[in-house]
């Protein structure tokens, strides 16, 4: 239950936001910019894009979670943060090379279309025969649908139809 409602609560913390906006346009910006592709996992997209919220929280910028900051012995104020740190502002300048070389940055939050590719891949080997599986019979529950024209028949249809999609939905990305 915990768990659960930890998921929740950053989801929340994510989507209320003030500075999810911008921040994601940004980031889109510069992806578009560059041809990069944001992590094709949604999860954990939301758990780079809760960290950088977090740090811009913490730090008043979205420094790059996955690189440690620099700071003085003490409580360093956050414009000494800064001007010890502003090469760790995400984007960060480290992402090209990263992405050159591994085919993503350092946090996973940009990413190669050759990445992605293959990272598609490699889920559709994996669970490509359970959204084959679905994708028949919500075909087979149309067509029972369709000819099925009313009363608990047609009502059981798309009910089942309904399901299908959301298990389709809940599929791990």
């Amino acid at each position: 239950i915990r768990e659960y409602f930890m998921k929740f609560l950053k989801e929340a913390y994510i989507v209320t936001h003030p500075k999810l906006e911008e921040l994601l346009s940004t980031l889109k910006k510069f992806s578009d910019t560059y041809g990069y592709h944001r992590n094709p996992n949604d999860v954990a997209f939301a758990n780079i894009i809760y960290r950088l919220l977090k740090n811009i929280d913490e730090y008043g910028y979205p420094y790059c979670p996955c690189r440690p900051l620099k700071k003085v012995e003490g409580a360093t104020p956050p414009e000494e943060i800064y001007k010890m740190n502003k090469d760790k502002v995400c984007p960060c300048p480290y992402a090209h090379t990263d992405i050159k070389t591994k085919g993503r940055c350092l946090c996973g939050l940009f990413w190669s279309k050759e990445k992605v590719d293959e990272y598609i891949q490699e889920r559709l080997k994996e669970y490509g025969w359970i959204i084959k599986e679905i994708e028949n019979a919500q075909k087979a529950l149309e067509d029972l649908k369709k000819k099925v024209i009313t009363g608990d028949g047609k009502m059981l249809a798309e009910s089942i139809i309904n399901k299908m999609q959301i298990i389709y939905l809940s599929l791990p990305d």
